[in-house]
């Protein structure tokens, strides 16, 4: 899925590799400073909204660890992780 990666007045674009409710993983690395907070926009394959939320850059900087998102973003990306593993989701 396009991950949209933005700070400091820029953006990138990169492909996730993994994806959940605490995070993203991105195919290769982002551009910018470990430690920093970027904002990230995406859509879910099933949804019909982008969701666009805060996230800090990991040492690793394919790494997205989701800041302070609403519960209903983390619902839906831990519906969307037991939907496209087919497992079923409480």
């Amino acid at each position: 899925m396009a991950i949209e990666v933005r700070a400091a007045g820029r953006r990138v674009f990169r492909l996730s590799r993994q994806l959940g409710p605490e995070g993203v993983c991105l195919g290769k690395p982002a551009p910018f400073e470990p430690g920093r907070p970027v904002e990230i926009c995406f859509r879910l394959p099933d949804g019909d909204d982008a969701l666009t939320l805060r996230a800090r850059l990991e040492e690793d900087t394919r790494d997205l660890t989701l800041i302070e998102a609403p519960t209903e973003a983390r619902q839906a990306l831990a519906a969307y992780v037991a939907r496209r593993l087919g497992l079923p989701y409480v």
